[in-house]
């Protein structure tokens, strides 16, 4: 049983590594959709980027998001609630780890 909780726990973390990357990946594509004429292509939604915090990806795209500079002016309400779904991500990883897995 105890194997089985610790190959559950390295499948959590590859979601993890997934959906952070995933959601780096759209992120990046945002950026680049934001620097094309409005209306060439329809932008990535803000209600995207929170979902994929929700999901676990929130420190993929919290991160991205600072070091590519997409919409971190004038965005904070989208900021907060991406970082306060990380925040939730974190703690959760926390105490899986305090669990000895």
């Amino acid at each position: 049983m105890e194997q089985f909780l610790q190959y559950l726990f390295y499948a959590f973390l590859i979601y993890l590594a997934l959906i952070n990357l995933i959601a780096a990946i759209v992120t990046i594509y945002d950026k680049q959709i934001s620097k094309r004429p409005r209306g060439s292509i329809r932008r990535i939604p803000e209600k995207t980027f929170v979902r994929f915090s929700l999901l676990g990806g929130g420190i993929g795209t919290l991160l991205t998001m600072l070091s590519i500079h997409h919409k971190t002016k004038d965005h904070n309400a989208l900021l907060l609630k991406i970082a306060l779904w990380t925040a939730v991500w974190i703690v959760l990883l926390l105490l899986l780890l305090r669990q000895n897995i």
